[in-house]
């Protein structure tokens, strides 16, 4: 029986080790992911909380700052002097230093108030200095601040973005502006730029995180970086936020991960923006990452040394047992297993020793049941030629008999004495060669004197192959075959070839006739074990190598080839290592 092929895929110490490995790998990759995620969203949900508290407050604070700026718009108002020059235009110069002065004391009331413009609807200006020369006069008409402010449906007040008040000749302050319109006139309050930028500058989100501050009509009002900003070397999503109003967003700018938080004011039409980067949020959980891998290395590192530890408790007496089959494997049957151990694989060597003694007696039943077989083969095959042969035989006696020819009587019946006397052997199959020859120089002449002038035969036994035994009966099937099934339909003498030689350890016998053949199909069927075909005229071919491979395994066996000149070749192939020492049986 063939050895059955299996994949091997590790013992089972090595499996134990990589499962208990792996096991406690995959909890701690759980429990790392787990654990970095939940880290993540709470450092996430509270910065998402403290940005939001931030940029109320700072909304709030904004919206102190400008309703301060309306506030002193109001107080401005109520001046009965400024009201008639907002409405007329046109009033003596002592009432214009009167405003004039008016203005300028309001202004120093704080610092961060640049200046206090008034234009009247005749589109004359005053100041709280009156010093200043005004630039822009006629051209007013076409900022944004007028063209809204002169819709009467919209409201009284205007807050620019930052940018360069130009009202005044020769100075050009960057400033917020807050219009407000009286009437037909308008008044203008200034506030200092750096007031908005020291507020938002002074803020520490994270190491690069900042704020900005822009309106309704997508103007930055307020950028640490508006240098950037108005040269586009620098971009913020500001059409996002405004379409939002509120919340918090989630993008990517300039290749960094950026959380962007903004609260629309409705007094100021402000939208305050702080930006803070999430690779500096999460900056602390490297750390924890790095205990996270730590923890893992040590305890998979524990864990191996546990499962190797108690693998080897389990391993130990499987090794001991496979040990013991290995012996069994090679023959040893009268092996005794003995395994020290308080588990299921102590039960299982009590199986493998009962089923190694069962075994042990199979084959030996086995090797009785073979060798009756084979005597019982031989005895078969003895029955099938011996009766044949014999008859034919004495019939040729008595006719050279009844025809006065007693010289070749008395040698055919000496020559059938010497053939079935080697056919005795006391039982043994495997015989030296010498006995083998000579039955077989027996057989062929009793069939030559038979056949007269219509067969011819040569044996050719190399010297060395006379220390070697090989199965009886073996060639004689095959030489009968030859003269029956090949010479005996041919015109004239037949002959037949017989030799034996040793090559490469193997007994290699040839029988070769010069007959009339045989089809290359029936050859090819022989050959491949098929003898189906066959009736009674097969027989002795295939007892002969079923009786070889049997006796001496799949590896040898016979083989047919068609002669060049017709004829067939029949080389039988055994074992050249049953040698016989001493001389052939008498």
């Amino acid at each position: 029986m063939n050895r059955l092929n299996r994949h091997r895929s590790g013992s089972i110490r090595n499996q134990m080790i990589w499962t208990f490995g792996l096991l406690l790998l995959l909890e701690a990759l759980i429990f790392g992911f787990m654990s970095n995620y939940l880290y993540e969203r709470t450092l996430s949900d509270t910065n998402e909380i403290y940005m939001n508290q931030f940029v109320s407050n700072l909304r709030d604070v904004t919206d102190t700052y400008i309703s301060y700026l309306e506030d002193i718009s109001e107080v401005v108002i109520h001046n009965p002097e400024i009201k008639v020059f907002l409405s007329e235009g046109k009033i003596s110069e002592i009432h214009q230093q009167d405003i004039t002065d008016y203005l300028f004391s309001v202004k120093n009331t704080r610092s961060d108030i640049v200046s206090i413009i008034l234009i009247s609807s005749a589109g004359e200006f005053l100041s709280d200095s009156a010093d200043d020369k005004f630039s822009s006069a006629g051209k007013i008409e076409t900022e944004r601040w007028f063209i809204d402010l002169s819709n009467k449906n919209k409201k009284d007040v205007y807050l620019t973005a930052s940018h360069v008040q130009n009202l005044i000749d020769n100075e050009f302050p960057w400033v917020i502006s807050l219009y407000r319109r009286v009437g037909s006139g308008f008044i203008v309050v200034d506030l200092n730029y750096s007031l908005i930028e020291e507020l938002c500058s002074g803020i520490n989100i994270g190491g690069r995180g900042y704020v900005f501050i822009i309106n309704k009509n997508n103007e930055m009002v307020y950028h640490p970086r508006l240098d950037l900003i108005y040269s586009e070397l620098k971009s913020e999503k500001t059409d996002e936020i405004l379409a939002a109003s509120s919340g918090t967003l989630q993008t990517t700018v300039d290749n960094r991960k950026v959380l962007y938080t903004f609260e629309f004011s409705p007094a100021t039409g402000w939208t305050v923006v702080s930006v803070g980067f999430m690779d500096e949020f999460f900056s602390g959980i490297q750390e924890l990452r790095f205990y996270l891998w730590l923890i893992l290395i040590v305890t998979l590192s524990i864990s191996v040394l546990i499962s190797l530890f108690l693998s080897m408790q389990i391993t130990r007496p499987i090794e001991i047992l496979r040990s013991s089959m290995k012996e069994v494997e090679k023959g040893n049957f009268d092996i005794s297993i003995d395994v020290e151990c308080d588990h299921e694989v102590y039960d299982l060597a009590i199986d493998c020793d009962i089923a190694i003694r069962k075994i042990k007696d199979l084959i030996i039943e086995n090797k009785r049941d073979q060798e009756t077989k084979r005597k019982h083969e031989l005895k078969a095959l003895q029955a099938q030629i011996n009766p044949h042969f014999l008859y034919n035989t004495l019939d040729s006696i008595i006719w050279l008999t009844e025809s006065n020819n007693n010289d070749d009587a008395i040698a055919m019946t000496e020559q059938l004495a010497t053939f079935f006397r080697l056919s005795l052997t006391r039982g043994e199959e495997i015989i030296p060669l010498k006995n083998i020859h000579d039955h077989l120089e027996a057989y062929l002449v009793i069939q030559k004197m038979r056949y007269k002038n219509t067969l011819d035969y040569d044996i050719d036994f190399q010297p060395e192959v006379y220390k070697c035994r090989a199965l009886k009966l073996m060639l004689q099937p095959i030489v009968e075959n030859a003269i029956y099934h090949g010479l005996k339909g041919r015109k004239g003498i037949g002959h037949i070839w017989i030799s034996a030689r040793i090559i490469d350890d193997i007994l290699v016998f040839r029988v070769e006739d010069d007959g009339i053949g045989m089809q290359s199909e029936l050859i090819n069927r022989i050959n491949s074990g098929d003898y189906s075909h066959f009736s009674r005229s097969g027989v002795g071919i295939r007892n002969v190598a079923e009786r070889i491979k049997l006796t001496f395994g799949p590896d040898y066996g016979l083989k047919l080839s068609p002669r060049q000149d017709n004829g067939v070749i029949v080389e039988l192939y055994v074992p050249a290592d049953f040698e016989f020492e001493g001389k052939a049986d008498e």
